[in-house]
């Protein structure tokens, strides 16, 4: 409140990273679109450029500007290919030029940019000289993320069960009972998701949770778990309009769900909570 209005006319790097850190949900996305571009523009550190443009992909996606989103990654992409053939990059940096190929990914869609960014995480994860355990855990989970992404549900169960035991954050293990549930180990999913204390969740991983025990539900055929489900679900607000909309999806895929089981037909095929599991997650707008 002593400096006043924060703007793109500033030209202290550190407090615009600060602004956008602290107050970063509260800015308006045009304004902060700007901002993302005023950082890029001050700074001289590629990590930074790379983590801003990732960020600004998100945002775009979010907003539903694709286009925008794909042309804003892929020239960011362009950059760093460029930059990496100079001189490699450090882990740090590396990392959040996995961050940006799997914004990509999301934007276009592409599997590739996953399957690329699991490669370079799953080196990552080797460097255990350089990470904190907790780093490391963060690590892990982001490395599940790409392997679920690109449809690698037992290579990406385990980056989230060895993410989850070194952090033991329970977001992993959502996505961990996401990726047995795609395997078909229906009974172990539903012992890991039913494992979390759904109260201590941030909301986003509430939205998450919900999703994920309504689709192992599903599978099950068991209209109990279902109907939990659905409430859980319907308690979340989302904190984005993105995700406003996509709950509505869900809620009417759950209900249709509901339905059928409740009369002994099957589920329609066309359910969006296994879509849900392949995308875009609360969790992953967070991080």
């Amino acid at each position: 409140s002593k400096l006043g209005a924060i703007t793109v006319q500033e030209d202290d790097l550190d407090l615009l990273q600060l602004h956008i850190d602290l107050n970063g949900e509260t800015i308006p996305l045009v304004d902060k679109l700007k901002l993302y571009d005023r950082v890029v523009e001050l700074t001289e550190s590629r990590k930074d450029r790379i983590q801003y443009a990732a960020a600004k992909g998100v945002e775009l996606t979010l907003a539903g500007d694709t286009a925008g989103a794909i042309v804003t990654t892929g020239e960011a992409l362009r950059i760093a290919r460029e930059s990496e053939a100079d001189r490699p990059f450090g882990p740090d940096t590396e990392l959040w030029f996995c961050k940006l190929l799997e914004v990509t990914g999301i934007a276009k869609p592409d599997r590739e940019s996953f399957v690329e960014a699991g490669k370079r995480m799953q080196t990552l994860v080797t460097r255990t000289d350089h990470w904190t355990p907790a780093g490391l855990g963060h690590l892990n989970r982001c490395l599940g993320d790409v392997l679920r992404l690109s449809g690698q549900w037992e290579e990406g169960a385990l980056a989230y069960a060895a993410g989850f035991a070194l952090d033991g954050n329970p977001a992993s293990r959502i996505f961990e009972a996401s990726c047995r549930l795609m395997q078909g180990r229906k009974d172990e999913a539903l012992a890991i998701i039913e494992a979390i204390n759904f109260d201590t969740l941030d909301v986003p991983e509430r939205a998450d949770f919900a999703i994920a025990y309504a689709a192992i539900a599903i599978a099950l055929r068991d209209g109990i778990r279902l109907e939990d489900a659905a409430a859980r679900l319907k308690a979340v607000t989302p904190i984005r309009q993105y995700f406003a909309h996509e709950n509505v999806k869900y809620q009417l895929a759950i209900e249709r769900a509901r339905t059928a089981i409740a009369a002994g037909t099957p589920v329609p095929k066309s359910s969006r909570l296994l879509d849900w599991i392949g995308s875009l997650s609360r969790w992953f707008m967070v991080q």
